[in-house]
């Protein structure tokens, strides 16, 4: 193999500790309101083969039905390529659980903020950075395969198989992972790189 060529098992990200640590007191305030444990709802979008149409968007659906209730508030936040009917119809699937939106609550998009204050994650596995920015936290994180997802099932299934995270069906019982974070081996690679040029 050549020497410049280096395999991790996450994908490079701007996410440092003391983002995470500004995000985390932010998010004492905006969620102040919020009782139980928080789960974050990180959706991706439209993306190569995947496509979020009523058939795949229902499917979905079926799992986020089995969310628990009781005990447990819900932060949704979605990226560029979220459609507007994914979104609308997580907020009527979970419209009985406590839950915050920008869509219903305004202001900017608490991506950080929900990185930094949920104790577990259920992200779209449609983004290969969606799901390394929450491996990052060492919290546990449960991935939904849409419809129509190729090349990326394979990553997801490495991460599976090394129980790192779990495949989303409704259940986010707590399990035990820790961060996962290859900028800094990615950033080391390369500076050796340059150093050895």
């Amino acid at each position: 193999p050549s020497p410049s060529l280096i395999h991790t098992l996450t994908s490079p990200h701007g996410i440092t500790q003391e983002k995470i640590n500004a995000a985390a007191r932010s998010a004492k305030t905006r969620f102040a309101d919020y009782s139980g444990i928080p789960i974050g709802i990180i959706l991706g979008g439209n993306s190569g083969a995947v496509k979020y149409d009523a058939k795949s968007i229902a499917h979905f659906m079926k799992y986020l039905e089995r969310m628990p209730i009781e005990g447990h508030s819900y932060f949704i936040t979605a990226s560029r390529r979220t459609p507007p009917a994914l979104i609308k119809a997580v907020e009527k699937t979970l419209y009985k659980h406590e839950l915050w939106h920008e869509k219903l609550d305004g202001g900017d998009n608490p991506y950080f903020e929900i990185l930094a204050h949920c104790q577990r994650y259920v992200v779209t596995g449609d983004s290969h950075n969606m799901v390394s920015e929450a491996l990052y936290t060492g919290r546990p994180c449960y991935v939904y395969r849409p419809r129509g997802l190729t090349k990326l099932n394979y990553f997801l299934d490495l991460l599976r198989d090394k129980k790192i995270i779990q495949d989303f069906n409704g259940g986010i019982n707590k399990f035990n992972t820790k961060p996962v974070d290859s900028s800094i081996e990615i950033s080391e690679a390369i500076h050796n790189l340059i150093k050895s040029s």
